[in-house]
């Protein structure tokens, strides 16, 4: 499967877990249904960050590139606010609703301005390649709660190591 097709359907995956989100009503249902939310979410974010990212770099996608690790950034921001939310169900609904407009907008932005220039720069077999490399990533990750692994992306960030003296 091309890498494009792989993150499109990964996309769909998770606009549909946030719908099933919204629409749960108990508690530890949706307790249940967001891990695998956040799952999905931090699963995408990896391949893209780890394997898509670097290739795009590579190749020269430029400002698309730019402004996909943006909104990338702000999807795990959010993302890691939630993760230990115990807000009331309707008040936690209505984030899960913010992420998945968060969500919808990256999506958007990589279909008018991503995929097109990786189109571009990469043939078809590179596509393939990188989305069976993103395939085996992604079957490496599930069951491992890779939801964590975004707080500790986040957490590096706020706090870097220090500089050399």
């Amino acid at each position: 499967m091309d890498a494009i097709e792989l993150l499109e359907n990964h996309a769909v995956r998770i606009l549909s877990l946030c719908d099933e989100a919204m629409h749960t009503r108990r508690r530890f249902e949706l307790d249940a249904v967001f891990a695998g939310l956040a799952d999905a979410v931090a699963i995408r974010v990896d391949l893209c960050e780890a394997l898509l990212f670097p290739m795009a770099q590579a190749c020269g996608a430029g400002v698309a590139l730019v402004e996909a690790r943006r909104r990338h950034q702000t999807v795990k921001s959010l993302l890691e606010s939630l993760l230990d939310d115990d807000s009331p169900i309707l008040v936690f609904q209505l984030k899960v609703t913010f992420l998945r407009e968060q969500v919808e907008r990256c999506l958007q932005a990589e279909r008018l301005e991503l995929w097109p220039a990786l189109r571009r720069l990469l043939d078809t077999d590179a596509r393939r390649q990188l989305g069976e490399q993103m395939r085996a990533r992604a079957r490496a990750l599930e069951g491992s709660q890779p939801r964590y692994l975004v707080r500790d992306a986040l957490l590096a960030l706020a706090d870097p190591p220090p500089l050399p003296t």
